[in-house]
């Protein structure tokens, strides 16, 4: 079984469009409202502490097995570096003082240094600066792609070092194989 766990809304409906696109099973994401807003942060781990939360949410509720694959995909720009290395490694360290946490799971950490926002643009995307209406464009933009345009960006992510959002388009191409 695997689960993404999103950082936000934006990432939420990039991965129900790239779900849909290549038919992954519906039980693959986990939505989580972001409610760690930028004004409140206190913290650079406080996105990690989030997905903490969100995976000991699904644990507690029997969504993840033991032998689960977790993808969680967040931005950046709230970590510092210290944190961003850690988290961009996926190492088990992050979330193994959860209960019931098991070394069989596998995680993935995808990652936008410093937000998917920028990223895209980065990639050579018309992503509007400042960007009103994030959720409704996101929804449009991301709609609006078949497989192809999906394929296109993991090519575009393949050798950049800011994000590897191209991992994410390889692991949810797969779970409907």
């Amino acid at each position: 079984m695997s689960i993404v766990f999103n950082h936000g809304d934006s990432e939420a409906i990039l991965i129900r469009a790239l779900c849909n696109r290549f038919r992954a099973p519906k039980s693959t994401y986990f939505p989580r409202k972001n409610t760690n807003k930028r004004k409140n942060t206190k913290s650079s781990n406080i996105q990690v502490n989030g997905l903490k939360k969100s995976l000991e949410k699904a644990i507690r509720s029997g969504c993840i097995e033991t032998d689960s694959t977790i993808i969680t995909i967040m931005d950046l720009d709230d970590c510092n570096k210290q944190m961003q290395e850690f988290y961009k490694s996926g190492s088990n360290k992050i979330f193994s003082p959860i209960k019931n946490f098991s070394d069989k799971i596998a995680i993935f950490p995808i990652f936008n240094n410093p937000n998917l926002d920028v990223v895209l643009r980065k990639l050579g995307y018309p992503i509007p600066d400042p960007l009103k209406n994030k959720n409704d464009f996101y929804r449009k933009f991301f709609d609006s792609w078949d497989r192809d345009s999906f394929i296109d960006l993991k090519k575009r992510c393949e050798g950049v070092s800011y994000t590897n959002l191209n991992k994410l388009i390889d692991l949810i191409s797969i779970m409907n194989s």
